[in-house]
């Protein structure tokens, strides 16, 4: 028989990686506290055990108070390890106190104590840290369900690249080229604006198809363009570029990156808020276990105002997963001094005109992902 013993804490993913690489066991016993079990702020226990599909007959919940050591020993006490089989024990969890006496109570019992030194990519044995066992990076699929978001409950929806890498690459250089026409895409806006099919006049549309044809080489049939049409020109191009940009340097281009991202999330039990909050992500990946949220703005005449209003949203959204999450922004505009170090402050990463012009939003990338 086996069992693994973890500490409950805000932070799920490192006892996720826990059970992945040494489990599957006959039993796991989850150190806890109330707080880490309250369902109206998120029970922890509960998100474990379905990120990983354990069974919860499988389970044994031990609730300890988090600073009180003689305590949680206490409690650790009045269970009968000698019929548990093998320990292994993780002390990536908990707090401090908690993780001390689990130390202190265990040591005597196995060996298997493991913890995650930070920005380690492999748990190492407590008593000889040279010895290490490797784990496997996460999808951002069971990332999401580590935060209790889970695709089979509908906490998500995602959408796909309606148009090839080559579509976006000319859009860009459009973008990017002296004869580009910010007012043209501002335009199509408001003609579409509460209108599916609006009435052009044939000399204004004309207009219109000859620059989107000559600019940005995209070839319309026809005298009216279609809502998905309007949406790619107006800004869904670009993030689509982002997107794939982004998936030339992931592992699995599938299970670790998201396009459009729709997070419905259902407030907790004491709001006054009976349906979900929509939160939309443009793109939403996954690298090395941490979660990276891009927001992509085109802009246009009012590139101020749409940094800074894309700034506060980026900030705001991060926090709804309470973890650490890294935020970039790319934008089509260049960036002031100013804004950049605005940026740089709230922990936001800024990729703009001047690194697309330049052909360096790649190199952006790799530096942002640590990628050498």
């Amino acid at each position: 028989m086996k069992t693994l013993v973890l500490l409950i804490s805000e932070q799920t993913i490192p006892n996720y990686l826990f059970i992945k690489t040494f489990g599957p066991a006959n039993r796991y016993v989850f150190i806890s506290t109330s707080r880490m079990q309250n369902n109206a702020t998120g029970n922890r226990s509960e998100w474990i055990r379905k990120a990983a599909g354990l069974d919860a007959s499988a389970i044994i919940t031990l609730i300890v108070h988090p600073e009180f050591k003689d305590q949680v020993v206490a409690e650790l006490g009045k269970i009968p390890w000698h019929e548990y089989g093998e320990l292994v024990v993780n002390l990536t969890g908990g707090t401090k106190m908690m993780a001390l006496a689990a130390w202190d109570f265990f040591r005597s019992k196995t060996s298997e104590i493991w913890y995650i030194p930070i920005g380690a990519d492999a748990f190492h044995r407590c008593e000889n840290s040279n010895e290490k066992v490797k784990f496997q990076y996460l999808h951002l699929d069971e990332y999401l369900a580590c935060c209790g978001i889970y695709k089979s409950e509908k906490h998500y929806t995602t959408g796909t690249c309606t148009h090839p890498v080559d579509m976006a690459a000319n859009m860009l250089r459009g973008y990017l080229s002296e004869v580009h026409d910010p007012n043209l895409f501002e335009q199509l806006r408001q003609m579409y604006r509460g209108s599916k099919d609006p009435d052009f006049r044939q000399t204004e549309w004309e207009e219109m198809r000859e620059k989107i044809k000559n600019v940005y080489k995209l070839k319309i049939k026809g005298r009216s363009l279609s809502e998905n049409s309007v949406a790619y020109l107006t800004g869904r191009w670009f993030e689509e570029w982002c997107f794939y940009e982004i998936q030339n340097l992931l592992t699995d281009k599938t299970r670790d990156i998201f396009l459009n991202v729709h997070l419905f999330h259902k407030p907790s039990g004491g709001s006054s808020i009976k349906t979900p909050v929509d939160n939309e992500f443009d793109v939403l990946f996954v690298y090395r276990n941490v979660l990276y949220m891009v927001e992509c703005k085109t802009a246009g005449n009012k590139s101020k105002n749409i940094f800074l209003e894309s700034l506060y949203k980026v900030a705001a959204l991060r926090q709804y997963f309470m973890l650490t999450v890294k935020a970039v922004l790319c934008v089509l505009f260049d960036v002031t001094p100013l804004n950049k170090e605005r940026a740089r402050l709230t922990g936001i990463e800024v990729i703009d005109r001047a690194d697309f012009k330049a052909q360096n939003s790649q190199e952006r990338w790799k530096e942002i992902l640590n990628i050498r």
